[in-house]
């Protein structure tokens, strides 16, 4: 099979086959395919399946396919035609097509399939190619594709595909096209993953059929299915021949898949597959940072302790962190590189906390609890810099992590091709260079123009972060900063840009640890309450656990839910006259043994909070302790160790509140009384 100036010839085994898609939200039925196309001692076909009769009737002039079958949404049906001895025909027939769209009869010509927005195929792209000899092949390039051949063996060409997108890739096809000035090979295969099928070689000439080559030809080779792509996830297609000539040749690989939007509704991508490097979208190799306590350095970072984050105070502060910047094996520190072209901005990481239970992320706040950014801005050369000062919200979290978002627009600005000389990264849109900024502004409602020119921010990031963040959430929209103003949630802060484009990329910190409260209150209601308890009565307590800064009030700290069990309430300390403790007569008890702790408040579930029944047996001053020792257990029980203290010290790993009650004697019995009458 071979093209000639749009003219497809061939004979016996080579077909034209037409791929159809239904792009409406409806399903299309009672579908039927007129095409003036025709060969003359033919096969046709559906689905890959041989038809005869009215189901598939061609004839020198024209094809008909009737029934072709129904579309649901976004489905594909293929029809071909198959030639016998000799056949020649229009590679770009007229199609002509009659169905049925939610009950309305229809009737019109197939097009080829529209992008839903122009070189928006940007979350396929080609990883890299490698050429691989077998036996006595000969790989030899004559222009962008590869030639070669050997009496033995062949020549492979491998072109390696990777999802750079947040979301899964399914139904992907791709098809690599050849125009040459001189094209041919002989005895070809071609796979997917090493495994040869599911490719169809295509107009091309074929030197075991012609016995020589011919001028002007191309080459097309489709590869359909090819594996859903989770992101992240790549997947190689692959030509071998004996022999593969191609001089002056250009190449094109055309990707086509359905990616699900934001609320989960399919959409069909197709174009050109450009180099990973060349495409914005992929902004963080994840895992090439990390968050640690601010006393970090080098040594530490690497000892046996390795990255530390100590157990924090729920709404205490001032704290930092230390962000720091990890080499290829993601493991050691190394200085933060300029771009290959020079460009040396500074490597922001915005920082969250991240609830490892839940999944859920959260803002650092400020002394008012109001939310802040909470950035390290890493220079060239430095392999760590220290982050703005936050608080801990208020709120307790058994395992915590570092939630960081990141952009080396340094390696960004040198690969995409955009000229973009160094600007302020500090305007509205904090940690996006001003010339990128000020290229959002536009009023299309695609990533690219009707000429297919794209603005600096789409070549830069790719068109699916475009149209997250300048159609779906408005975050890189200039006028969504304007008169001190930020976008719509969640990306509502100076970064909100910023945070956008990185889109579902994250790196957590190497490091857990907790997030504990401040300190224990023990109280009661009671009148006598701490001075006049009697000796050997009950009295119900309620046990608060409060944010750092918090002295009383009936509200604990938020998520702090803690049974019993994990508790130590038997420490308490009985004080001698003189002062000192000692182990005088009478027992401290806790009389109700099944409370918990309930966002920071003890509880049973009756509705009370004063259910910690707490008595003493003797008379004295006691020490009433309640320590939680396990809440940090995933700072407390670190391999290797950790650096932080397990002890009731204010930056220690235990929660510790004490109270001091004196009891005295329930009742005075006097016995012996005896009256007199005295005059």
């Amino acid at each position: 099979c071979f093209n000639a100036s749009g003219i497809f010839v061939g004979g016996s085994g080579c077909k034209q086959i037409i791929k159809l898609r239904n792009l409406s939200e409806h399903s299309v039925m009672d579908t039927n395919i007129s095409m003036n196309y025709g060969t003359s001692g033919n096969s046709c076909g559906i689905d890959g399946v041989d038809k005869t009769g009215s189901e598939c009737n061609v004839t020198t002039n024209e094809s008909v396919f009737d029934p072709l079958g129904d579309f649901a949404s976004l489905q594909t049906h293929t029809i071909y035609v198959e030639g016998a001895g000799s056949s020649i025909g229009n590679t770009n027939p007229d199609i002509n097509m009659s169905y049925t769209e939610n009950g309305i009869p229809k009737y019109g010509t197939v097009n080829k399939c529209e992008m839903r927005d122009a070189n928006s195929a940007d979350d396929l792209c080609i990883a890299g190619t490698q050429t691989i000899t077998h036996g006595l092949g000969m790989c030899f390039d004559f222009g962008n594709f590869f030639s070669g051949g050997g009496a033995t063996g062949g020549c492979e060409k491998q072109v390696n595909l990777r999802n750079i997108s947040d979301k899964d890739l399914t139904d992907v096809s791709t098809q690599l096209i050849t125009d040459s000035m001189f094209n041919g090979s002989m005895i070809d295969d071609c796979g997917i993953d090493g495994t040869s099928g599911n490719c169809t070689d295509s107009n091309m000439m074929d030197f075991a059929f012609m016995g020589m080559g011919g001028m002007f030809q191309g080459r097309s080779v489709t590869y359909d299915p090819l594996p859903d792509f989770t992101p992240g996830d790549e997947h190689y297609t692959y030509t071998n021949s004996i022999m593969s000539m191609s001089m002056f040749n250009s190449s094109t690989y055309i990707g086509t898949y359905i990616k699900n939007d934001e609320n989960g509704i399919p959409h069909l991508y197709t174009g050109e597959l450009k180099d990973c490097s060349a495409i914005g979208g992929n902004t963080t190799d994840t895992e090439r940072v990390d968050a640690v306590d601010t006393n970090y350095n080098n040594a530490t970072y690497t000892d046996a302790n390795g990255p530390d984050i100590q157990t924090k105070v729920s709404k205490k502060g001032p704290y930092t962190l230390d962000g720091v910047f990890l080499g290829d094996d993601k493991t050691t520190p190394e200085p933060y590189q300029a771009g290959p072209n020079g460009t040396s901005e500074p490597l922001r990481i915005v920082m969250r906390l991240y609830d490892v239970q839940t999944g859920e992320t959260m803002k650092f706040v400020d002394r008012s609890s109001n939310a802040i950014d909470v950035v390290a801005k890493i220079e060239v050369g430095s392999t760590s810099e220290t982050s703005n000062e936050f608080y801990i919200p208020a709120y307790a979290k058994k395992d915590a992590r570092i939630f960081m978002r990141y952009i080396d627009i340094n390696q960004l600005l040198d690969t995409s091709g955009v000229t973009c000389s160094r600007s302020s990264t500090d305007g509205n849109m904090k940690g996006i260079p001003q010339c990128i900024a000020n290229s959002t502004g536009s009023t299309q409602n695609s990533c690219a123009d009707s000429h297919g020119r794209m603005s600096k921010y789409a070549a830069i990031f790719g068109c699916d972060a475009w149209e997250r963040c300048t159609q779906e959430y408005n975050a890189c929209k200039p006028n969504a900063y304007s008169n001190n103003r930020f976008p719509d949630p969640p990306y509502d802060s100076a970064y909100g840009c910023y945070e956008c484009t990185v889109g579902a990329e994250f790196t957590l910190s190497k490091d857990h640890f907790a997030i504990r409260p401040d300190h224990f209150d023990i109280n009661t209601i009671d009148a006598d309450f701490p001075n006049l308890l009697r000796s050997g009565e009950e009295y119900n307590m309620t046990i608060y656990a409060y944010d750092y800064g918090v002295t009383g009030g009936t509200s604990g700290t938020a998520d702090y839910n803690q049974s019993k069990t994990n508790m130590e309430v038997n420490e308490s300390i009985v004080w001698a006259k003189d002062g000192s403790s000692t182990s005088l007569n009478g027992n401290v008890s806790w009389t109700n043994a099944d409370f918990n702790m309930t966002n920071g408040v003890s509880g049973n579930g009756s509705g009370s909070s004063e259910v910690a029944g707490l008595a003493f047996d003797d008379v004295g001053i006691v020490t009433v302790i309640v320590k939680d020792k396990n809440w940090a257990a995933v700072d407390i029980n670190k391999a290797g160790g950790s650096d932080t203290l397990t002890d009731c010290s204010p930056d220690g790993a235990y929660v510790c509140g004490d109270n001091n009650v004196t009891f005295i004697p329930h009742h005075f019995n006097v016995t012996g009384i005896h009256l007199r009458n005295h005059k």
